[in-house]
């Protein structure tokens, strides 16, 4: 799938953003590559509002990457969210225990908080 269109306002091509930006700037001279910024398909949305939706949303992330209950957690999200039907896994798959759901349901609450303290929170799910 390649991305072939841009909405108003929407900065697509993230991946080739966050490799230019990572790269040193000694490496960016060789492949004769500028700032990230400067390319027009990278600098038509609002980065900076875009890194701070993501420090927003980290915490989940990382919490969905863990060893064992991060597909849990991620199925449990999904679920609060109304896009699948159940949050239970196929065997030998994890469970979340009821400390687990209600420290989830704590780190949605503070995401959404800092959402709509931005104005970006459309719809509350819990």
């Amino acid at each position: 799938h390649s991305c072939c269109q841009q909405a108003k306002g929407e900065r697509n091509y993230h991946i080739f953003y966050q490799l230019v930006r990572g790269l040193p700037a000694a490496d960016r001279q060789k492949l004769r590559l500028t700032d990230p910024d400067s390319f027009h398909y990278l600098n038509q949305g609002k980065a900076e509002e875009a890194e701070d939706l993501f420090d927003i949303y980290l915490p989940l992330v990382r919490h969905e990457v863990q060893p064992a209950i991060g597909l849990a957690l991620r199925k449990e999200v999904l679920f609060r969210r109304g896009a699948i039907k159940s949050p239970k896994q196929r065997a030998p798959g994890s469970s979340l225990t009821a400390t687990d759901k209600t420290e989830l349901g704590g780190m949605i609450a503070r995401l959404e908080r800092r959402l709509a303290d931005m104005g970006r929170l459309a719809k509350a799910a819990e």
